[in-house]
């Protein structure tokens, strides 16, 4: 049996992807902007039934400006004149950012609620608190802890700063997942 097979274009992307029973195929535009991505299950039966399907659609500038998802609805990404992105939307919420002078990253939150305009610089540009998650960092800046209510997740890093391991926690069971690179760094 096979446990994970690959196809890759004459550009050397990733095109189709099966791992068991799930086969994930793909799509890129001209540019090499990724289109669509289509997981089903049973692909190597006669009916494929599909699992998840995305769709990206993308701005002039390379911005993505909108995602379809099978399961999650439609995303909306909106974006200032310098690229940033500012607002975020889908059925589920609204989220948005707003950047000083200097495009620090501010910190919109008062206690637990958003305030438009109000807000200080987020130090180093680094999240503490997202939708319910909580981040810590090492000192290079590289996300070392995530909390949130389903468990926590640790990173490890190597002296090159690349993720070499993953501690998940939930409840009394950790789960660690590792990686290692060969020469030119692929993982």
């Amino acid at each position: 049996d096979v446990i994970s097979e690959f196809t890759r274009d004459h550009l050397h992307r990733e095109v189709q992807r099966s791992q068991g029973r799930l086969d994930t195929r793909r799509m890129y535009d001209r540019t090499g902007r990724l289109t669509r991505k289509l997981t089903c299950k049973g692909m190597r039966g006669v009916v494929p039934e599909t699992f998840i399907d995305r769709e990206y659609a993308y701005s002039g500038q390379d911005e993505l400006l909108k995602k379809r998802h099978s399961r999650q609805g439609v995303t909306d990404y909106f974006y200032d004149t310098t690229g940033r992105i500012t607002a975020c939307r889908n059925e589920a919420y609204l989220d948005s950012w707003q950047y000083d002078a200097a495009a620090n990253l501010l910190d919109r939150r008062q206690g637990e609620t958003a305030q438009a305009g109000a807000g200080s610089v987020v130090p180093f540009n680094r999240i503490t608190s997202y939708r319910g998650l909580h981040y810590r960092y090492d000192e290079y800046g590289r996300v070392v802890e995530k909390r949130g209510r389903n468990g926590t997740q640790h990173y490890r890093w190597d002296a090159e700063h690349r993720l070499t391991e993953v501690a998940v926690t939930r409840g009394n069971t950790v789960r660690r997942y590792g990686y290692v690179y060969d020469a030119p760094g692929r993982r």
